[in-house]
C-alpha cells in the first residue's frame, strides 16, 4: 500500500507525462526514456518486464543482428541496442504513426546508431493493413485480431520479415521479439523463411488463446523448444490458457 502510493506521487510529481529523464537503475541505467501514461515509471527502474531482458542478456551478444517487432517507445528496443552495442543492428516495427515518433526520439536521444527504424507492421502479406488506434498505444492493434474493436481505424503499411530480411543485407539473426496484440501467427508466417535460415531465439507475448494454439503449432513444427520466459516448463503443448500447464503469457522458443 505505502509503495503503490509512493509510485503515484512520483508518477504525478517527479515521472510526470512528457517529462525525460535518464533512468536511474537496472539494466538500462543511464539511457534516457519518456514517461507517458502508458510507460508508468519505465524511467524510474528499467521498465516491469524484467524475465524477457533477462533472456535478451543470456541470447544477445555484441555484434548481434535482432528484430523488435512491436516496438512501441522502444523499451525493448534501447536495452536490446545496449546489448548488439554499436556493431550489432536492431530492426525495430511499429506501424502506430504517433508512437514512431516517440520511438524516433529514443533512439536519437540516446543516440542508437545501430538502430534502424520500419514505419510499418510486420503480417503475413506485404501491403496494407487496417489499424486500431485503441485508448493507448498498448491496445492499439490489427483490426480483427481483437474481440473488440472499438477505436479509429486507419490504414498503416505492412510487410512481410522475409521481404525485409530478402531484401537486406543482413547474414545473421540471433532473436526476435514479437509484441503485436493478436497478429503473433500472422508475423511468424510471414517469417518462416527468415526463421528457417537464421535459426533466431524468439521471444513472443501471446494474446488470446486462439494464438496460444497457433503460435505453439508453429514455433513446434519448426523444431522449436518453448518455455515461459520465467523459464518455466509447458506441459501441454495442445492446450491454451487457462490450463495453468499449458500455452499462454511469454514465451521463450529456442531452437533446436
Amino acid at each position: 500500500m505505502i509503495f503503490g502510493s509512493f509510485k503515484k506521487i512520483l508518477s504525478k510529481v517527479w515521472f510526470r507525462p512528457g517529462t525525460a529523464h535518464r533512468i536511474l537503475t537496472g539494466p538500462m541505467k543511464g539511457m534516457w526514456f519518456k514517461c507517458s501514461e502508458n510507460t508508468g515509471l519505465a524511467a524510474l527502474y528499467s521498465g516491469n518486464e524484467q524475465d524477457n531482458q533477462r533472456v535478451y542478456a543470456a541470447v544477445v551478444r555484441p555484434g548481434d543482428t535482432v528484430v523488435d517487432a512491436g516496438a512501441n517507445w522502444g523499451v525493448h528496443t534501447l536495452y536490446l541496442a545496449r546489448l548488439t552495442g554499436a556493431t550489432g543492428r536492431v530492426h525495430a516495427f511499429e506501424p502506430h504513426p504517433q508512437v514512431v515518433e516517440e520511438l524516433r526520439w529514443h533512439v536519437e536521444r540516446n543516440d542508437l546508431r545501430q538502430v534502424t527504424i520500419h514505419s510499418c507492421g510486420l503480417m503475413d502479406r506485404s501491403g496494407e493493413i487496417p489499424f486500431v488506434l485503441g485508448e493507448n498505444s498498448k491496445t492499439s492493434h490489427v483490426g480483427g485480431t481483437h474481440d473488440q474493436t472499438a477505436g479509429f481505424q486507419i490504414i498503416v503499411p505492412c510487410s512481410t520479415l522475409d521481404d525485409v530480411m530478402d531484401g537486406s543485407s543482413v547474414t545473421s539473426l540471433r532473436l526476435i521479439k514479437v509484441d503485436v496484440e493478436g497478429a503473433e501467427a500472422r508475423l511468424l508466417q510471414g517469417a518462416e523463411r527468415t526463421i528457417n535460415r537464421f535459426r533466431p531465439h524468439l521471444v513472443v507475448e501471446l494474446h488470446n488463446p486462439e494464438q496460444d494454439m497457433e503460435v505453439a503449432r508453429l514455433l513446434t513444427a519448426w523444431n522449436y523448444k518453448i518455455q515461459r520466459v520465467d523459464g518455466s516448463p509447458i506441459k501441454h503443448l495442445d492446450r491454451p490458457w487457462p490450463d495453468p500447464e499449458g500455452v499462454w503469457g511469454t514465451l521463450h522458443a529456442i531452437p533446436q
